[in-house]
């Protein structure tokens, strides 16, 4: 049985090179899941996974916010998060609004290459998720 996991992904400008090429080196990976994306990063993804997307408008023009309402009414189940940590953005409380929503809901956030390769190909992307609560 294969699980859709609902991902959500980001890429702030001078990270969008390394989104092409690692979207690219994933993208069977990647085809099997929903994937979440606002402005430019939504159409690179939608033209290398040959696939529609849920698209959100960019994240200066309400994507962030619109996910946000996403991660809120658990819409999301991972996000992957390639930020320029070189420098403040103009969106940068959008942004932190994000990463505390995703903390409350517990969903995991890859942040680099490397975590996001972890999250790619772990067992997380085939597991169903258990309710605590029912589990008991």
């Amino acid at each position: 049985m294969h699980i859709v996991k609902r991902i959500a992904i980001v890429a702030q400008d001078n990270r969008k090179n390394e989104l092409i090429e690692w979207s690219f080196h994933n993208r069977h990976i990647l085809s099997k899941h929903e994937i979440i994306a606002a402005g430019y990063a939504a159409d690179v993804l939608e033209g290398i996974l040959n696939k529609p997307l849920q698209k959100l408008p960019p994240g200066t023009l309400g994507g962030y916010q619109q996910m946000g309402k996403m991660i809120t009414n658990g819409e999301v189940d991972m996000i992957i998060f390639l930020w320029d940590a070189r420098g403040t953005q103009p969106q940068e409380g959008d942004l932190k609004t994000l990463f505390h929503l995703a903390e409350q809901q517990n969903i995991v956030i890859a942040g680099n290459m490397p975590s996001a390769e972890v999250m790619l190909h772990s067992s997380f992307l085939n597991e169903v998720e258990v309710d605590a609560r029912e589990a008991v």
